[in-house]
């Protein structure tokens, strides 16, 4: 019976644990590389099992589990799931692990706590050469004992002669020694925040997630997006040239794939070095996407706390089928509604935050609409196995934002799409996904993206504009192009007021009181981590709210359906329209 091996990280809160930490990722990173075989968990107790309680989330709190490691390696041992004829075994020290590593290692790297960045390098360079990162102090403790030799030393190298920032000293030698040369990924670079104040404070967040990159040799780094202010880290740094560098980051993946695929962007950067320039994460968020995207890269926005994506990814894989609605309904004068969960387009609530929401026990009760963005299926495709084999017949998936990966398609150059569209073609099939339920962008959409849209989601299309770079956040008409039916998703009250009443009342005061109950009428609302129950709970108040309109809660097949319908019905105002597809 094959073995996987089980490591428990220690969560002391200190450097070493820290220290200790990065060492397990990046050796099981190299492990896995031959298969799933080494398995990290956290600690097991009640406390991890329920959960994280009170983390604020749009207006609410959000229990995030813990112990997810736990909970998916149980899920997955149930008989019939890939693990159950698999020999646990627990591992009782890191030299253990070592022992199970030193076959796939030739040396060490060692970095400096001095210039945090060294972190990011020294883990792209334990992916492209097969080394284990350290610190000096660490190394003495344990680093030494192994017999490896240090290969690779990044202390005291990056003063900021170069540049005048130490951090981007750092990553324009890495750019030039890795990623010009060709040695790391072109599908995949990370934004991983660096050991700025986490060491010292043991935090693992960030770190134990290293063993993707280690595995795929993925490119890492930590850089704002802005330029008109320097981040608290390097405050003396010339405001810009962290996003001049993360450019030539982007310009140098494009050049090296030839623009022929896309490319993931894992992570986030670290808003806390903002907090006295740029407050709001968000927005850091949208400016990271809106440089990317040119460049055929989509982010994996939120990738914090989620362990094992070397091992997962070994799951066996298949084409997925989630049915289709069994009647179809005719047009009537309703208020058609349909409520997606989201914001689920990253790995972490896919990881965590989707085991509370799933495990709602009134789910099923009304049809649902759940955004998870196909390309995920590829770091996780057994958790998504999950999901399908365990949905009701409530239960319906579409891509959140934007497709397959978070991009902004209208500022995608008419030359890349081709490749775009491929990439969503294949992940879209994959996961028999049909629909584009949050088209986050930062403009209208504009023919060439609907177009292209109608090539892999011909079964719906609904926009939400930021109004983001000087975009038009306006309602999208409803109408049908090439054959997708198109609706716009709420932008006003898009997430969750407190309780089902406050957000009803809201809701109905920007869209249901203007409804006419003389004719079909349409809402695509989106929510973010919220319970099942808590969204059909909104949807009985929308009802008591409105007693003079109708209201029917629908899947998004359903929904996008009776667009389709409306559209026709009404030409010529909602003409169906044909862009020439050249």
């Amino acid at each position: 019976m094959e073995k996987i091996y089980l490591y428990q990280l220690k969560e002391e809160k200190t450097a070493r644990s820290y220290d200790e930490a990065l060492a397990a990722a990046a050796m099981q990173g190299l492990i896995n590389r031959d298969g799933a075989k080494v398995y990290l968990v956290c600690e097991d107790d009640e406390a991890h099992r329920k959960g994280q309680p009170g983390y604020d989330v749009f207006g609410a709190a959000v229990d995030r589990p813990r112990a997810a490691p736990w909970f998916w390696l149980d899920t997955m041992s149930e008989d019939g799931r890939w693990l159950a004829v698999r020999e646990k075994v627990m591992l009782k020290s890191l030299d253990e692990l070592y022992e199970l590593a030193k076959p796939y290692l030739r040396g060490i790297v060692l970095w400096d706590p001095a210039v945090p960045a060294t972190v990011n390098i020294a883990t792209t360079a334990a992916g492209v050469e097969n080394l284990l990162p350290m610190t000096e102090e660490f190394y003495g403790t344990f680093g030494k004992k192994t017999g490896l030799p240090v290969l690779l030393d990044l202390r005291g190298r990056f003063d900021g002669s170069r540049s005048g920032s130490k951090k981007v000293d750092a990553y324009l030698w890495a750019i030039e020694t890795y990623l010009e040369k060709g040695l790391c990924s072109e599908y995949l670079v990370g934004n991983f925040n660096d050991s700025w104040r986490s060491r010292d404070l043991g935090w693992t967040t960030y770190v134990l997630e290293r063993d993707r990159f280690v595995n795929e040799k993925a490119f890492c780094f930590e850089l704002s997006p802005w330029d008109n202010f320097a981040p608290e880290d390097e405050p003396d740094e010339r405001s810009g040239i962290e996003k001049e560098t993360m450019l030539r980051i982007f310009k140098t993946v494009f050049t090296l794939s030839g623009g022929k695929h896309m490319t993931e962007f894992c992570g986030f950067f670290n808003w806390k070095k903002l907090e006295k320039g740029q407050t709001n994460g968000v927005l850091s968020e949208w400016e990271q996407v809106w440089l990317m995207t040119p460049y055929n890269f989509y982010q994996n926005t939120v990738t914090n706390d989620v362990y094992n994506q070397s091992f997962h990814k070994w799951a066996p894989k298949k084409d997925l089928k989630q049915g289709r609605p069994k009647e179809k309904k005719e047009l009537e004068n309703k208020v058609y509604i349909c409520m997606q969960v989201c914001d689920m387009d990253s790995t972490t609530p896919l990881y965590d935050t989707m085991i509370g929401l799933w495990h709602d026990p009134r789910r099923g009760e009304l049809p649902l609409a759940w955004g998870l963005n196909p390309n995920l299926s590829g770091v996780f495709p057994d958790l998504f196995e999950y999901f399908y084999d365990t949905k009701t017949e409530g239960d319906y998936f579409c891509a959140d934002a934007s497709a397959a990966g978070y991009f902004n398609p209208v500022v995608l150059p008419p030359e890349n799409w081709d490749a775009v569209v491929k990439h969503c073609k294949y992940w879209y099939g994959h996961t028999d996904m049909t629909i584009s339920g949050m088209v986050l962008d930062v403009d209208h959409p504009t023919p060439a993206v609907l177009k292209n849209y109608a090539k892999f989601s011909p079964d719906g299309f609904s926009s939400l504009v930021s109004n983001y770079h000087g975009g038009k956040n306006l309602r999208l008409d409803r109408q049908v192009v090439n054959g997708m039916p198109l609706s716009y998703m709420t932008l006003a009250v898009c997430d969750w007021l407190g309780s089902p009443e406050k957000t009803a009342e809201a809701l109905s005061d920007w869209y249901l009181r203007e409804m006419s109950p003389n004719r079909p009428e349409f809402l695509y609302y989106r929510l973010c981590y919220r319970r099942p129950g808590e969204m059909f709970d909104l949807f009985y108040e929308l009802q008591k709210q409105n007693p003079g309109l109708t209201l029917e809660m629908v899947d998004p097949y359903t929904y996008f359906d009776l667009v389709k319908q409306d559209c026709v019905k009404r030409a010529p105002v909602f003409h169906t329209l044909r862009y020439d597809n050249d």
